[in-house]
C-alpha cells in the first residue's frame, strides 16, 4: 500500500474488504475439510529438487528416469494416514472443474496434481494420497476439484510423460494454441502471450494439420472416451467425453 502497488485508496479500501471476507470464509472453510477428514496440516511448501531436497524422479517404462522440481503448496495428514496434497488457485479454474472425473491429466494439460502426489507418495512416506486444487475464490464457494492417487491414474501419468519425454528427445516440440476464443479474438493458450500479435494468424490451423503426423504416439496425450470412467449418462456426458477427447 505504501508503494502504491494497491491502486487508488477508495478502490483498494473495497477490495480490502473483499479480500478480508474472502479470507474469513476460507478459514472455516479449510475448518469444515480438515475436522470431516480429521486431518491436520504438517507442511507448507514442500519442496522436491528445491532449497536440498530430494528431486522427484519417476521412472518410465524403457529405463528413463524423470527427475523433477517444485514446491507443493501444502501437506494434511489423517488420522488413518491418508496425506491430502493441496495446491491453490485463486482465478475462475474453469480448467479444474470436473477434473477428478474422466482423464486425471486432461490430455497432458494439467500434470501437477500427479506430479504433487507422487511427491507426497516418495518423499513424505504417505502410503495413501488424495490430490487437489483448492480454488480459494467467493465465485466457486471454495471449491476443492481432484482425486485420490490409483494405480490407474499414475499409469496415465506416466504415459503422458513418456510421450513428452519421446517429444523432446525426438526434437518435436509441436504448439497447441488451443481452441479459438472468439470473445479474445485469439486462441485459448495464446489469450495473455504478449507475442500473440505477431504470430502467425493460421497457427490454429497449422497445429490441426500437423498433429496427425507427430511420430510419437500422439494418441497417448488425448484422452479416449472409451478408457474414462466418467459415470454420467446422456447427451451432456457424451459431449463431455467428446471435449476430453479432443
Amino acid at each position: 500500500e505504501a508503494q502504491g502497488r494497491t491502486g487508488r485508496p477508495v478502490r483498494w479500501r473495497i477490495t480490502r474488504e473483499d479480500l478480508l471476507v474472502l479470507l474469513d470464509d476460507f478459514l472455516h472453510a479449510d475448518n469444515a475439510h480438515r475436522a470431516a477428514n480429521r486431518a491436520t496440516p504438517v507442511q507448507v511448501e514442500m519442496p522436491f529438487g528445491l532449497d536440498g531436497a530430494d528431486p522427484l524422479a519417476i521412472d518410465i517404462p524403457d529405463g528413463r528416469t524423470l527427475q523433477f522440481r517444485g514446491k507443493a503448496d501444502r501437506l494434511d495428514r489423517a488420522d488413518d494416514g491418508t496425506v491430502f496434497v493441496t495446491d491453490y488457485k485463486t482465478g475462475k479454474g474453469k480448467e479444474y472443474d470436473k477434473i477428478d472425473r474422466g482423464d486425471p491429466v486432461k490430455a497432458g494439460t494439467t500434470l501437477q496434481l500427479g506430479i504433487y502426489a507422487e511427491a507426497a507418495r516418495q518423499l513424505a512416506d504417505a502410503d495413501v494420497v488424495e490430490a487437489h486444487y483448492w480454488q480459494v475464490n467467493q465465485a466457486v464457494e471454495h471449491r476443492r476439484n481432484g482425486y485420490r492417487w490409483t494405480d490407474d491414474r499414475r499409469a496415465r501419468l506416466i504415459d503422458v510423460l513418456t510421450v513428452i519425454a519421446d517429444g523432446i528427445e525426438g526434437g518435436e516440440f509441436a504448439k497447441d494454441p488451443g481452441e479459438w476464443n472468439s470473445w479474445m479474438g485469439t486462441h485459448e493458450t495464446c489469450k495473455f502471450c504478449e507475442f500473440d500479435a505477431v504470430c502467425d494468424r493460421d497457427r490454429g490451423e497449422h497445429a490441426t494439420e500437423k498433429v496427425h503426423h507427430l511420430v510419437h504416439r500422439p494418441g497417448l496425450v488425448w484422452c479416449d472416451p472409451a478408457d474414462t470412467d466418467i459415470a454420467d449418462t446422456g447427451d451432456e456426458a457424451e459431449a463431455e467425453q467428446t471435449e476430453n477427447a479432443r
